[in-house]
């Protein structure tokens, strides 16, 4: 079953972009993108695809493979758009160093205060499971930690300088249903923090084993601090979710995540398959997996694919999916697809009396006026009719 979107090379794709997703498949084994002088281009581009391409590199975070192909001769340049480049390098390494710097400042907070964590996505990928973490960057900083310890985080790091953005539509909500906040620190010029629940909005969210999570990690060295992340397979099933769930269109990044991870062989992919199975993602994983070997050009005998060809997920998880994947996709809409995950009848009427009547402080910042958020309140109620007659799953899921 494909559920990726064809992504066929043709005339009416920008030549920068598709250089672009040869850069992001560079060094992998039984890619089109090898380490071979000349291998992605053998004349500099024209300015005007240069710029592109640069400007490309540095809105996907990927300034460090681009770099990379620079100094191995693969990408032929001039001297001036080689010396471009490693300005662009140095400057993502320093905002890479002011997170890392950040993460381990956090990582004491958490620590001094008993709370457990795990370290996500950027700086946790780049330095488990990257040969060299300078060819992974990131933008800010990815916390997860436990549910039942989500309202003591939250006051531990606004004691610690953090700002919330968004206040909570009822005491006790984001604890039980969303997949994260975002925290800033103002006094450091904006650094953001992404706090984790769960690994995604909406149903595929709800649907993970939070205790699975937990259930072991894996560890790295940053300043001289041990800093705990999630082990090999739930960090892939993240960079799968981020890939598929998070920004539309995907970014190249986390799809070289995906293809990155598959490719070092350290994966055991019946865990990652049980798993995606238990938290009800088996089509997440596939169209991650279809997504990242058609986009970067990899093998398709390779045995993640070969493996996850294999799979069958149901039509309640390609429906889920298609809410993530849809032109009209909305933060609302997600919100709403959620509700059929939620297992107990009590646990959907709060969440969705918390949605259609929150507290004001909530409403403000997202709503231009009062029309815009009674329209979303009767979506929100209708939503819960339709549901109100379904019979509740009576599949257990952590919390």
């Amino acid at each position: 079953m494909n559920l990726a979107p064809a992504l066929p090379v043709t005339l009416e794709v920008p030549a920068a972009t598709l250089l672009a997703r040869r850069i992001a498949a560079y060094g992998l084994g039984g890619s089109h993108a090898q380490n071979a002088a000349g291998s992605l281009a053998g004349e500099p581009l024209g300015q005007g695809e240069w710029s592109v391409l640069l400007g490309t590199a540095r809105h996907e975070r990927m300034v460090g493979l681009l770099a990379r192909t620079v100094a191995d001769a693969a990408l032929a340049t001039t001297d001036d758009q080689a010396a471009e480049v490693r300005e662009a390098h140095v400057a993502a390494l320093c905002g890479d160093l002011v997170h890392e710097r950040e993460l381990i400042r956090l990582v004491g907070v958490l620590r001094g205060s008993g709370l457990d964590h795990r370290a996500l996505k950027g700086a946790a990928v780049a330095h488990l499971d990257y040969p060299d973490p300078a060819l992974r960057s990131f933008a800010d900083v990815d916390l997860l930690v436990r549910a039942e310890e989500w309202d003591d985080a939250i006051q531990v790091l606004r004691e610690a300088g953090w700002e919330r953005q968004f206040a909570q539509p009822r005491p006790g909500f984001e604890r039980r249903f969303v997949k994260g906040m975002v925290l800033r620190r103002p006094d450091d010029g904006g650094t953001e923090l992404d706090l984790h629940r769960t690994l995604a909005l909406g149903p595929f969210g709800l649907t993970v084993r939070l205790e699975e999570l937990w259930a072991d990690c894996e560890v790295f060295r940053l300043g001289g601090v041990e800093v705990q992340a999630l082990p090999a397979e739930e960090r892939f099933l993240h960079a799968c979710f981020h890939a598929v769930l998070g920004d539309r269109p995907p970014r190249l990044v986390p799809l070289r995540d995906i293809a990155q991870m598959s490719l070092r062989g350290n994966l055991d992919l019946d865990r990652v398959i049980r798993h995606a199975r238990s938290w009800r993602a088996e089509a997440v994983l596939l169209h991650a997996v279809e997504l990242t070997w058609e986009t970067l050009g990899l093998d398709p005998t390779a045995e993640m694919a070969t493996r996850v060809r294999s799979l069958s997920p149901s039509s309640r998880e390609i429906r889920a999916l298609g809410a993530y994947l849809s032109p009209q996709r909305s933060y609302v809409g997600l919100c709403l697809s959620a509700i059929r995950v939620i297992p107990r009848p009590a646990d959907k009427a709060r969440y969705v009396a918390a949605l259609a009547f929150p507290k004001r402080d909530f409403v403000s910042p997202r709503y231009r006026g009062h029309a815009s958020r009674w329209r979303v309140a009767v979506r929100t109620l209708r939503a819960g009719r339709r549901l109100r007659a379904q019979r509740p799953s009576t599949t257990p899921h952590g919390r």
